[in-house]
């Protein structure tokens, strides 16, 4: 039973972690999309107010760059809607579960088959 168990988290620890990487990745680049493209002049023509916190004057390539905490709020809110229809569409969608979860089946499989051997072998 507590085998059983340990395979259910190791398959639950694995999905939630590609959801994971692929929130992260979406967060970061929305962050950086948001940097490079929304100015500082650009905001304060759209009148959005910052947060409580903004870093300015961050150069590249001879622009003035800058990040704050609306930005961050929005890009981490995107990152959390992608990261949910990215497990939603796992565990739904038939080519994505046959790339993403049948290969930690093979995996898992393979574990339990050298799991049976070495027990064999102890029990000798």
């Amino acid at each position: 039973m507590a085998q059983r168990r340990n395979i259910v988290a190791m398959v639950a620890a694995s999905q939630l972690l590609q959801v994971l990487v692929v929130s992260l990745a979406t967060g970061v680049f929305f962050v950086l999309l948001g940097v490079l493209t929304i100015t500082p002049e650009t905001r304060e023509a759209w009148a959005v107010a910052g947060g409580t916190w903004q870093v300015r004057d961050l150069p590249f390539l001879g622009a003035s760059l800058m990040i704050d905490q609306t930005l961050v709020r929005v890009a981490v809110a995107l990152a959390t809607f992608n990261g949910l229809y990215y497990a939603i569409n796992v565990q739904v969608d038939a080519a994505y579960r046959t790339e993403l979860v049948e290969d930690v089946a093979a995996q898992l499989q393979d574990v339990i088959r050298v799991r049976e051997h070495y027990l064999t072998l102890v029990r000798r």
